[in-house]
């Protein structure tokens, strides 16, 4: 997945995935679970979809009596709001990044799919046959093979039938649709044309989705940046409500949005999470951290921003803002917008690097998260951990580290160099493959607990670097004792820091000592396996 926060981007990240390739585009407000069409999100619609085409000609006969192939008839039922299997798509970017920010007030994220797939015309083979299925009761092959030559003029054998009706077909963008569905052509649409799931040999009523088509790659459009991506649609490209949709009610509705009184909320949208002076001896400088309290687009962040700098400017000559979308982002350090503000008045040579080469008038350098929304998913999927199960695993590696860990401490700190050095490196291995194990376990949601989780880090990665030093052997005995020495007083910091808290952790996670010696830690055994 990409992130896509101004049209350029989106536009460089089609140029990087198309290669020349003939691509497709669908725009959505939000991520659904699945993309259906929409005859095949009700069972009795689905069920009677040949009744329901038929029932539309019957009903609209002036519509279609100048349409003479069904898949004209269904285009046209398409644009009525009936339900078809066909699936809106676009050949056009800029059309599907509208759908993805139209409701810019929807704190969803957009997404932009995009797809490259063989177009196919509305008289090709693949076309014919899934829109034939459409008008038909019965799908039984010597029933459909007759309707094809009746209606087509042609012959189709099983083989083919069989292939083409599971095959979800993309249809090109053709000028005839301007007559058909006038929308879809200002849209610079076409559709995908849903196929059946095929079982036996048997073609089911049941219809694929789009998700049996792998899309080259999907874009994301973060919350954040819907109304200013739309913003720009409008005055740069002209695309807009009453492009889409040019029907006069949609005029009303984009006139009333475009000059509707907005204003950047004051309220205090953030919280305050930390607060580091960090001054050199020619700049008073601070570093500011907040997370966002409510979903906010990328003005309303960068005033919060500001008007939290505004409080800071008389003290200092340099602030720095770093923010954070959410929790989870703020423990990551994912920020989706980070801020500077220098003092006009500081001179050059006490002015640190600029994090953006544009400032504003009043001293302001943003730089946004170019992929903070995407790298959020991820964190979200394989990185957060449930609080029980990372204490549990983390407390077990703890346990058994200390044996070996308070075994080799006692005879470095009784000067048994020689025992110190052989069972060291018998440990060695054990040992780095516990700090390697650690790396994996996750983190929490919970900022406290995790802090107090990286503590368990600090034990093994000192416990670690003591190997590094054991193999040195440039080093002359004093030497050699003074970074070991230093190796055990950084990791015993660490050990007192667990050993005082772990307790009243182990309490408020409700974790058992049962839960604790359930734990199966599997590195010894592996280690082992493999010597």
């Amino acid at each position: 997945m990409e992130q896509a926060n101004t049209i350029d981007d989106l536009y460089k990240i089609i140029e990087r995935y198309s290669s020349g390739k003939d691509i497709f585009f669908r725009g959505q407000s939000a991520k659904y679970p699945s993309i259906t069409c929409s005859i095949a999100r009700d069972k009795g619609h689905l069920e009677n979809e040949y009744a329901i085409y038929a029932e539309s000609i019957e009903m609209k006969q002036p519509e279609f009596e100048a349409l003479s192939k069904p898949i004209q008839r269904v285009a046209k039922m398409q644009h009525y709001g009936i339900p078809t299997r066909l699936i809106d798509i676009t050949s056009g970017p800029r059309i599907a990044l509208f759908f993805a920010v139209q409701n810019s007030d929807n704190t969803d994220d957009g997404y932009v799919y995009l797809y490259s797939q063989q177009q196919h015309d509305l008289d090709s083979k693949n076309v014919r046959l899934l829109s034939l299925l459409v008008t038909l009761e019965n799908y039984e092959i010597k029933n459909i093979q007759q309707n094809y030559q009746n209606e087509f003029g042609e012959t189709i054998s099983e083989e083919e039938i069989l292939a083409l009706a599971q095959e979800t077909t993309f249809v090109q963008q053709e000028e005839g649709f301007r007559e058909l569905n006038p929308r879809l052509f200002n849209q610079e649409g076409t559709f995908a044309i849903c196929g059946n799931e095929v079982v036996d040999g048997e073609i089911q009523r049941q219809l694929k989705t789009l998700d049996s088509v792998e899309p080259l790659v999907i874009v994301k459009i973060p919350y954040e940046y819907k109304a200013s991506i739309k913003r720009e649609l409008d005055e740069k490209y002209a695309v807009n409500e009453t492009f889409i949709y040019p029907e006069l009610p949609s005029v009303a509705s984009y006139l009333k949005d475009k000059y509707k009184y907005k204003q950047i909320s004051n309220d205090k949208a953030y919280d305050l999470m930390e607060e580091k002076i960090i001054s050199t001896g020619t700049a008073r400088r601070i570093s500011l951290v907040i997370l966002l309290s409510k979903p906010s687009n990328i003005e309303e962040i960068k005033n919060s921003a500001m008007n939290l700098i505004e409080e800071y400017k008389a003290k200092y000559d340099v602030v720095w803002i770093y923010v954070a979308k959410d929790r989870n982002d703020y423990i990551m350090r994912n920020w989706v917008l980070t801020g500077q503000w220098i003092s006009n008045k500081l001179p050059q040579s006490s002015q640190p690097v600029r994090i953006d080469e544009v400032v504003d008038s009043q001293g302001y350098s943003w730089k946004q998260g170019d992929s903070y929304s995407v790298l959020s998913d991820f964190y979200e999927e394989n990185i957060f951990v449930d609080d029980k199960e990372l204490y549990v695993k983390y407390q077990t590696s703890y346990q058994d580290l200390r044996v070996m860990y308070d075994r080799l401490q006692n005879l470095f700190l009784a000067q048994n160099f020689d025992l110190f050095k052989k069972d060291a490196n018998q440990y060695a291995r054990l040992v780095n493959q516990y700090f390697i194990a650690q790396s994996d376990f996750g983190k929490s949601r919970n900022k406290q607990l995790d802090d107090f989780f990286y503590n368990y880090h600090e034990f093994t990665s000192m416990f670690d670097n003591i190997f590094e030093w054991c193999r040195r052997d440039d080093l002359n005995d004093r030497a050699w004792q003074y970074f070991i020495s230093n190796c055990f007083k950084e990791a015993n910091q660490a050990v007192n820091v667990i050993d005082s808290s772990k307790e009243i952790w182990k309490k408020k996670l409700n974790v058992t000592q049962e839960d604790i010696e359930n734990y199966n830690c599997v590195i010894e055994e592996n280690v082992y396996n493999n010597e």
